[in-house]
């Protein structure tokens, strides 16, 4: 369990973060955004408030919890009087020419884009108090409590996720550290109803069950109390879906609530290999599901002194395996709260991979460029469409072969990877260099 004693959360520090870190996603989300991701949500708000489901008309294409957050975002815009979500702008079509890209000329109003910023804001800010909590209570140390935090908060890449790509990743992954922390004070039923809404919200936290029930089996040595409470855990999974699918089981769409696991055959940086790289992605993702299994044997096998500390190593390496198989950098989302915990609690060197990635994640989330104006160019007088659209093909230029968008996309996509291969380096340095004192001297 948790060792450390808690300290308020609301020192001058963290204020003075939570400010700065809001300003930045303030200021960045005014100019910038990537209208091909920020479009859908104005659809789909579009399509709930003409009556019709989450699946009723085409477009949407997850699980229904981020679906339910529209919702409640198109309520919250009925009260603001936010009444004009977007545009079809006819200067815009000519984007749709560049089909190697995700462009659209549905371009989404300002007001539009800060409104459902402001609540990936918060998931943010939630986030990052989780990560705050989980540190206190395990260090007892305000200090790496508060870095932690800025690690977090301030970090380049979760900016533009949330402030440009409008992503709501950090959701996700609010909604994972939300379980690590029920079924590490054994609460396993709201452990398992919190797995059960990230899973729906991306796949990737639903790796982590082999891991997360090894667990259960380590801290509790009596077989009986840990088949009890691994029940209760699925309990909760299964009561969150029931919950959560419920309407579209009403409506006849739960088939196409499930749609987006096939989706994530192909929503990776991508090498326009049609079926092999469809059917590499599904071999890539069975065997990241064996992967799992093992580190949950593992796990299960070994002894730990720190049950919960291992946990949150074993965690780390679960996602970084998953991340293996490359991905894009809203997904990053999930595995920076765990870098972030390590690299605070167990050793230094994590910042290296941490690095890395706030180079090539950033790099690749803000590789719209000049698209990322759009919205600006439509709804203000700061710069005119013209402009944009010139830069935008400047930006498609070739250059020595390469053009400033694939510099980026391509070019950050190849750093975060190798960003997250820094990760196994580094435990392998930690582990080579192990003492008696190090957390993963039990590993060996």
């Amino acid at each position: 369990m948790f060792d450390g004693q808690r300290t308020g959360f609301l020192t001058r520090n963290i204020i003075i973060m939570i400010v700065v870190g809001l300003t930045l996603r303030y200021a960045l989300g005014f100019f910038m955004t990537y209208n091909y991701d920020v479009h859908s949500w104005a659809l789909i708000m579009e399509n709930i408030e003409s009556g019709n489901g989450l699946y009723d008309l085409a477009g949407y294409n997850y699980a229904p919890p981020w679906g339910y957050v529209l919702g409640s975002i198109s309520t919250l815009a009925g009260f603001l009087g936010v009444d004009v979500y977007g545009i079809m702008s006819t200067p815009a079509i000519s984007l749709e020419d560049y089909t190697n890209w995700f462009f659209t000329s549905y371009i989404t109003s300002i007001e539009f884009n800060m409104m459902v910023k402001s609540v990936l804001f918060v998931f943010d800010l939630l986030a990052g108090y989780l990560i705050w909590w989980i540190v206190s209570e395990r260090s007892g140390d305000r200090h790496r409590s508060e870095i932690a935090f800025g690690l977090w908060f301030l970090c380049p890449f979760v900016i533009a996720v949330s402030s440009v790509g409008g992503m709501f990743d950090a959701l996700s992954a609010l909604m994972t550290m939300m379980c690590i922390v029920f079924v590490m004070r054994d609460r396993n039923i709201l452990a398992g109803m919190m797995l059960g809404i990230a899973t729906l919200m991306k796949l990737f936290p639903g790796m982590l069950l082999f891991v997360l029930v090894a667990y259960i089996f380590v801290k509790n040595k009596d077989r009986k109390i840990a088949i009890r409470k691994t029940a209760l855990s699925a309990a909760g999974v299964m009561i969150s879906l029931s919950i959560l699918l419920l309407p579209q089981v009403i409506s006849g769409d739960l088939s196409s609530c499930f749609a987006f696991l096939t989706s994530r055959a192909t929503d990776n940086i991508g090498s326009g290999l049609g079926d092999i790289e469809r059917y590499g992605t599904v071999a890539a993702y069975v065997a990241i599901i064996l992967v799992s299994v093992l580190l949950g044997i593992c796990f299960l096998r070994r002894e730990h002194e720190d049950p919960d500390g291992k946990l949150l190593v074993y965690i780390l390496i679960n996602l970084a395996v998953v991340f293996l198989y490359p991905a894009t950098p809203q997904y990053m989302l999930l595995i920076t709260p765990f870098l972030i915990m390590q690299m605070v609690l167990m050793d230094g060197r994590f910042r290296v991979p941490y690095l890395i990635l706030c180079v090539g994640t950033t790099m690749f989330a803000l590789s719209g460029n000049a698209v990322d104006l759009m919205s600006l160019a439509e709804f203000s007088n700061i710069i005119e469409t013209d402009t944009v659209l010139w830069a935008i093909d400047v930006f498609q230029t070739k250059f020595l072969g390469v053009n400033g968008m694939e510099v980026l996309y391509y070019g950050g996509g190849m750093v975060q990877y190798i960003g997250t291969i820094a990760i196994f380096v580094t435990f392998h340095r930690i582990h080579k260099d192990a003492d008696p004192t190090r957390a993963l001297s039990t590993m060996n």
